[in-house]
């Protein structure tokens, strides 16, 4: 099944705490320190609510929006063998990852 990538934020719950929107079955992902938003993905066959407010993302704005992010909060590598921690991506590193990642969640 085919998924969509949305931006959103988060929703304050009754208790006060915040979280994902319910109807976003894989959210978290790419958080914006610029606007506070973060990055999920609903199916795309669904047979529930979803705001018609919501921001749908392409690849290419999924990825342009990555890019933006890097600008203001470096992305790095993970810490292995060949890396120094907190070494940060290249813009074709970033580049590549953003379209691994939205490849691998919307089922491409």
């Amino acid at each position: 099944m085919a998924n969509q990538c949305v931006e959103y934020k988060l929703h304050r719950n009754e208790e006060g705490k915040l979280v994902s929107p319910t109807w976003i079955n894989d959210a978290g992902h790419c958080y914006n320190p610029i606007d506070k938003s973060l990055i999920g993905f609903i199916a795309e066959d669904r047979d529930w609510y979803v705001p018609d407010t919501i921001a749908f993302l392409t690849k290419e704005e999924f990825i342009n929006r990555c890019l933006t992010i890097h600008q203001v909060s470096p992305m790095t590598q993970p810490d292995t063998v060949e890396y120094e921690p907190g070494t940060e991506l290249s813009i074709d590193e970033v580049t590549v990852w953003a379209a691994q990642f939205f490849d691998n969640r919307t089922g491409v």
